[in-house]
């Protein structure tokens, strides 16, 4: 049964007349009645205690089916959330200039390093962390990259995740706009794996019907787990999935967001349209303090996916992981926040953590 038409009987159901008693003659409560007046006091006490039964009984009925489809309505529109303060600059020196004897030793290092090359496109079949791992001695420091070509350092970190990272635990912040309305802020404790494709969520602030989620590729039956007062089993891609989320959850993760950055960002290159700036390294509150490498693209030409104009992204200095994005539009409205605090690179995980028992 469709949920519109579960809602339509809930109501259908507490809105049923309501039989009352016969009244009493109103001749009975004459003055001149005194004799019967005990008789027709009780009489109207009864009446009284025949209608709260009835009330009181059809409210405890209908007080369950509501809080388990609380949350299923029309979205609300709430205000923009604050995840923390202003990002604060950290002040670093500028990159040396290069001298010639310099240049030549890292084209030396280079042309070695070409042996590593896979056969495969330039630039994603490049071996870029490699060739930073080369370079690594101050000859060329990652500043002049970050500055001069950004797109490329993104590249490198994509190649740097998937060298380092199987999984992760954070507390995944986020607030998005969805079919127009923004929705309110979620906290979300987060378990990642990536082989095979693993998601688990617990929400700890912003959470509707479901209080748990569990998500592996290849089982379930392609459904996810949803734990609410019973554990059920929803498309991840359905109306109900997506009715609270600009993403299905088979596209959740750092590298799923960083990816995605890569391809538009590779796209608007392509096209020459790319307006993309490096805004230096700043101390991020909404990540918790961490000192992240912060980036601006604006505007966007044309805008993209729900009106977007204007995306700042932060990338971790110490790990190079993608952990925090502010999504904008034509007015500087919110459209999406996330951010991954407290992550914690390739925890171990216990056998049921993926797991039905374990959710």
């Amino acid at each position: 049964m469709k949920l519109s038409n579960v809602t339509r009987l809930i109501k259908d159901f507490a809105c049923l007349p309501v039989v009352e008693p016969s009244p009493l003659p109103t001749s009975e409560f004459d003055d001149n009645a005194g004799a019967g007046r005990p008789e027709r006091m009780r009489q109207l006490i009864d009446s009284a205690t025949h209608w709260k039964g009835l009330i009181m009984g059809r409210f405890l009925w209908v007080l369950p089916l509501c809080l388990i489809f609380q949350g299923q309505g029309v979205l609300r529109e709430v205000s923009p959330a604050d995840f923390g303060a202003a990002d604060v600059a950290v002040k670093v020196e500028r990159p040396k200039p290069i001298t010639l004897s310099e240049r030549d030793q890292i084209c030396h290092d280079l042309v070695g390093s070409l042996g590593l090359m896979p056969s495969a496109g330039v630039p994603a079949g490049m071996p870029w962390y490699a060739f930073y791992q080369i370079g690594k001695k101050d000859l060329f420091p990652l500043e002049n990259i970050l500055i001069y070509q950004p797109s490329l350092f993104f590249q490198m970190c994509l190649d740097r995740y998937d060298q380092d990272i199987q999984g992760y635990t954070c507390l995944f912040c986020k607030q998005e706009r969805v079919k127009g309305k923004l929705l309110k802020a979620e906290k979300i404790l987060v378990d990642f794996r990536e082989k095979p494709f693993s998601v688990r969520f617990e929400w700890k602030e912003g959470k509707g019907l479901a209080s748990k989620v569990l998500y592996v590729d290849g089982e379930n039956e392609g459904n996810m787990l949803v734990r609410a007062f019973l554990i059920l089993r929803k498309d991840p891609e359905g109306d109900q999935a997506m009715a609270s989320s600009r993403f299905s959850i088979k596209k959740y993760g750092v590298r799923h967001g960083l990816q995605s950055t890569v391809n538009s960002v590779t796209k608007a290159e392509a096209a020459g349209r790319l307006h993309l700036k490096y805004d230096g390294q700043f101390k991020v509150d909404k990540l918790g303090g961490r000192i992240c490498y912060r980036f601006t693209r604006a505007p966007y030409d044309p805008p993209e996916e729900d009106g977007i104009v204007k995306y700042t992204f932060y990338i971790d200095k110490e790990t190079w992981l993608h952990i925090g994005s502010e999504l904008r539009d034509v007015n500087d409205e919110v459209i999406a926040d996330y951010f991954f605090r407290d992550l914690q690179p390739n925890p171990t995980y216990g056998p049921n953590q993926f797991t039905e028992k374990g959710l």
